[in-house]
């Protein structure tokens, strides 16, 4: 990366109380959860609209060509900063959709496929990256940098 710094709003990979979260979605404990809504919300990650939302062709090429000066710079760290912060939402997802299946099998397909359309932006976002000749080392990423604490509830 292009030496961004790390600020409050980001780029930050985040863990959170994964425990807190069985909790949160255990419909034994809470039997308030309107699992109607969870299946509707299913349904349409399954539906998976999102799909061809995301097109690089060769208009796309020749804007990231036609980007030059300072606003190129400005358009690369956006480019970096969005790709991190969708990886990261794949891998937290991910876990979560892992973590949830005994507790919730329906949450937890929920957030694999959440998990599912994050990598697809962050894979866009990075291949974006290479029409300006740079890639991130995403697993680098996962290793290298550090972990904020996001509680549950704002997941």
């Amino acid at each position: 990366m292009l030496g961004i710094k790390e600020t409050l709003l980001g780029p930050r990979f985040y863990a959170t109380d994964f425990d807190e979260m069985e909790q949160l979605f255990n419909t034994e404990m809470n039997k308030n959860l309107n699992e109607a809504e969870f299946e509707a919300l299913l349904q349409e990650f399954k539906t998976d609209y999102n799909q061809t939302h995301f097109v690089r062709n060769k208009e796309f090429k020749e804007a990231a060509d036609g980007i030059q000066g300072p606003m190129r710079q400005i358009f690369v760290e956006f480019l970096e900063r969005s790709c991190t912060a969708e990886f990261f939402g794949f891998l937290l997802y991910k876990e979560l959709g892992r973590r949830l299946k005994k507790t919730n099998p329906v949450v937890a397909e929920i957030f694999s496929l959440i998990s599912r359309d994050e990598a697809r932006h962050a894979g866009f976002l990075n291949k974006g990256l290479s029409d300006f000749n740079l890639a991130l080392d995403l697993g680098f990423l996962t290793k290298a940098r550090k972990y904020t604490f996001f509680k549950p509830k704002f997941i």
